[in-house]
């Protein structure tokens, strides 16, 4: 795809070469995203979830756009750096990118950027002043617990399992958590159907909310689901 890529761009004298390989790039993402085997794991996008001032118009353009604009702006530079070097050097066998096609790739690309936090900003500032009182989140992950170590197979019954999962909620709401989050596919069985009284005594005993993931079936169809308790 890159070979093509190149050749498109020397054929188009680089005009498009913002836009060429980040497309395709985001076209091939998404389509790994619709696959149950891959999923959106691998998503560019993904890398700046830590900075909340930057991805709110994910809300109104999607994840894809964001992996859009990440390449947007990495194509942008690369282009002006290649517009620098072929005017120092003379290309041995490429076309050579002219400074005005590379200043304006550059400008273009800074410039979208640039929209781009400045919509977040607002975005931001709304949610911000529509934000009720702050919740206090725990992140349940078991890990290598002294139960898991006794069975390094991870062939926990049950109530063991269960039993664990309890003690970790316990001391979340003992920290002050008021939402606590159990892993992806914790448990292998669903809740509102299987240990239900136990599942539910988690959030019960301790005065607490609490998200639990699970995968069972569903008559022929697996599942990937959570259930709020």
């Amino acid at each position: 795809l890159a070979v093509i890529d190149r050749r498109l761009a020397e054929r188009t004298n680089y005009r498009f070469f913002l836009i060429q390989m980040p497309l395709l790039w985001t076209a091939v993402e998404f389509l790994g995203g619709s696959s149950q085997y891959t999923g959106t794991v691998g998503w560019l996008a993904y890398q700046l979830a830590p900075a909340p001032w930057l991805i709110q118009p994910v809300s109104v353009f999607s994840t894809p756009m964001l992996t859009l604009l990440i390449l947007v702006v990495n194509y942008a530079i690369a282009l002006l750096i290649i517009g620098l070097i072929d005017r120092r050097t003379e290309p041995v066998d490429s076309v050579r990118v002219s400074m005005r096609t590379a200043t304006t790739g550059f400008i273009v690309g800074v410039g979208v950027f640039v929209l781009w936090i400045v919509l977040s900003l607002v975005l931001l500032a709304v949610v911000h002043s529509q934000q009720g009182p702050n919740v206090r989140v725990a992140a349940v992950q078991p890990g290598n617990s002294d139960v898991r170590q006794k069975n390094p197979a991870n062939e926990m019954s049950d109530p063991e399992l269960i039993a664990e999962l309890a003690d970790m909620v316990k001391q979340a709401a003992g920290q002050g958590a008021q939402l606590a989050v159990l892993p992806e596919e914790i448990i292998t069985f669903d809740p509102e159907q299987t240990n239900t009284a136990e599942i539910a005594a988690m959030a019960r005993d301790n005065n607490i909310n609490v998200v639990i993931g699970y995968a069972s079936n569903r008559g022929s169809e697996p599942q990937n689901a959570a259930v709020l308790i």
